[in-house]
């Protein structure tokens, strides 16, 4: 009697509190019927995975391979695949499962700024298989009128994380902010809510000849004949 076979599985990669799948198993038998075939999984660290939390479904010769992995749970672990025919023969397949460690944020879900103010948003990025600082975050903007993402400057101490924000000229509001970060693997992203408040702005005379001559026993000099009050808040007489 021929035991079943089972095809060679590839290594495979995912990350932390996460579902792998589906990858296709490939399984035969010379003297079995294919639906007739029982295909189980079992991992060789059960801490780091558990052997519940590998699943086949399907039917005939190609089976469907699922995997959940667990939060805080990262590193390399070995799944062993099998394949049993009705007479208990069996085969089996092994593999290397890599899981990565998903990176995280800390970050405030909202900020106060003020119009035409620079503020210091601090903010952490955590992962234990990448360099401190060597992540480098990206923020977006929902409305680039009130904050520009192309005006943002970022700097990194010991995973501690700075974005230097000015709000664009003369502009209040609120603008959600998305910021991201990825380890080239999986992603992480936090929602920040931007509150930026109005100040009263300065008023300013706009003089369409800002120079004049006055010589002695002239006319009376008119000062300020042809200026323009511009403010951008509103004027009061």
């Amino acid at each position: 009697m021929m035991p079943p076979h089972i095809k060679a599985i590839p290594a495979q990669t995912t990350s932390e509190k996460d579902i792998l799948g589906p990858v296709v198993l490939t399984i035969s038998d010379l003297e079995s019927h294919p639906n007739s075939l029982t295909v189980t999984g079992y991992s060789l660290n059960p801490d780091m995975l558990s052997s519940d939390n590998i699943t086949v479904v399907g039917s005939g010769e190609s089976r469907l391979l699922f995997i959940e992995t667990q939060d805080k749970a990262y590193g390399t672990v070995n799944i062993v695949m099998t394949v049993i025919d009705p007479q208990g023969l069996t085969q089996s397949a092994q593999f290397p499962l890599y899981i990565n460690d998903r990176p995280d944020i800390e970050a405030p879900s909202m900020v106060t700024l003020t119009e035409d103010r620079p503020y210091t948003l601090n903010f952490f990025v955590l992962d234990a298989e990448s360099a401190p600082c060597a992540i480098t975050p990206v923020i977006l903007s929902a409305n680039n009128t009130l904050i520009d993402p192309e005006k943002i400057d970022f700097g990194c101490i010991d995973n501690e994380y700075t974005a230097l924000i000015l709000p664009q000229t003369n502009e209040s509001g609120t603008c959600m902010l998305t910021l991201m970060v990825s380890d080239n693997i999986t992603d992480a992203v936090a929602i920040i809510t931007a509150i930026i408040l109005p100040i009263n702005d300065a008023p300013v005379i706009q003089v369409a000849q800002p120079t004049k001559t006055y010589t002695e026993n002239a006319p009376p000099l008119r000062i300020c004949a042809d200026a323009e009050l511009v403010d951008v808040d509103t004027l009061s007489f």
